[in-house]
């Protein structure tokens, strides 16, 4: 197949899900032309997984003020004659037809985790080419995180009923969890479930660390922009920590590598629970460390709590490859649990006590876990890349 993806982001910015697929489908012997944004992210780069494509046309990405996004949509509306329509949509657009008129094109795969560039892909769509839209992540899915209010909240209204309507257009709708799908089904009830995953390439299960200190390790955001960490809480595991024995506490270290906000509303709660002996906020990694980091752990933490809808976070599978217990705390999506029992590899817990005991557990060197490698498996990204083949080749034979 040829395969032309449209996606907001591409390695080597963020959007891992994209790489790892276009890795995977030329691993699979087809071939992948890709549009969109490409400039390197300092905090999370994934220049490892660059030079799959078999052609990517970078478009340049704009001010994203709110002045300058409405400057942007009363140009591009006007030009285009297409509501909501803004002139990075022609850059896009533009980049996409020139393919076209070289490569025949088979399917077209468009891949966000916001808006853009869906109005790209409705009018491809339009123009007669089978049409996936894969929806990584949704503005409903964090109400901590998405502006209700204001002009930002004005805008997201119409982008939510434009989407709706370009949903409703396309051959089929992926997305990464069952609530997902759930919800994107109302405006088109083909909507497959393909989740994350973990590379296997990168990610395997490694023999037990050994160290000074039993090690828990956590990799991600915590806060949002504006400092709330409503969503990925770690109070529980702080106010679990503080009230442990001092032996068993002394013989403890939390290490969380994260970004320069999360650590600015993290100082103070450290402070509080007085754990400044414990816990050690690192700034950012480059991705392709994780792997590394993730090995030289005793445990590894998800932080996942109300707010977050159908979240399954990307981490979560690459911490199920590695053979490390995996806390879990305190209110994950029911999938996302699901998914630790079913593969064995962690413990979720609600409230203070039961932290406790497993922390013991754990600086005893008891908490063990009983991985399923099989069910491990289906996480990967070459499953995923299966399931994405799959897909394409039913709507193209259509």
């Amino acid at each position: 197949m040829n395969i032309l993806l449209l996606a907001d982001h591409f390695p080597p910015s963020f959007a891992p899900r994209m790489g790892y697929l276009t890795r995977n489908l030329k691993l699979l012997g087809h071939k992948v032309y890709v549009v969109a944004i490409t400039h390197h992210r300092d905090f999370n780069s994934f220049d490892f997984l660059q030079g799959y494509a078999d052609r990517v046309c970078e478009v340049k990405s704009t001010n994203t003020s709110h002045l300058n996004t409405l400057i942007s949509i009363l140009r591009g509306t006007c030009t285009a004659l297409r509501p909501m329509w803004t002139t990075t949509d022609t850059l896009y657009y533009k980049m996409c037809k020139d393919i076209l008129a070289h490569h025949d094109i088979d399917c077209l795969l468009c891949s966000t985790s916001s808006f853009y560039p869906l109005l790209v892909a409705e009018r491809l769509k339009d123009e007669g080419i089978p049409t996936i839209l894969d929806f990584r992540d949704i503005y409903e899915q964090d109400e901590t995180f998405y502006p209700r209010k204001g002009m930002a909240g004005i805008l997201r209204h119409f982008q939510k009923k434009i989407r709706n309507r370009i949903i409703a257009k396309a051959n089929a709708v992926v997305s990464v969890s069952s609530w997902h799908c759930q919800y994107l089904s109302q405006w088109n009830s083909n909507c497959t479930l393909i989740m994350n995953g973990f590379d296997e390439q990168r990610f395997s299960a490694q023999l037990p660390w050994v160290g000074e200190k039993i090690r828990i390790v956590y990799t991600g955001t915590i806060a949002t922009p504006k400092g709330d960490i409503s969503a990925h809480s770690p109070i529980l595991l702080f106010e679990a920590i503080s009230e442990l024995p001092k032996a068993k506490r002394n013989r403890l270290e939390v290490i969380i590598y994260t970004d320069s906000n999360s650590i600015s509303a993290l100082k103070p709660l450290i402070e509080k629970y007085t754990l400044q002996d414990v816990v050690q906020c690192n700034n950012w990694v480059k991705s392709d460390m994780v792997p590394s980091i993730l090995r030289d752990s005793s445990a590894l933490l998800i932080l996942s709590n109300h707010g977050n809808k159908g979240v399954m976070l990307t981490k979560s599978f690459e911490y199920m490859a590695m053979n490390r217990p995996i806390i879990c705390l305190p209110n994950p999506d029911s999938q996302l649990e699901k998914a630790l029992l079913d593969t064995g590899t962690g413990f979720v817990l609600r409230d203070k006590n039961s932290i406790m005991h497993t922390l013991e557990l754990l600086v005893d060197e008891k908490l063990a876990i009983r991985p399923n490698a099989e069910t491990i498996m289906n996480f990967s990204r070459m499953s995923q890349a299966k399931q994405f083949e799959k897909l394409m080749t039913n709507i193209i034979s259509k």
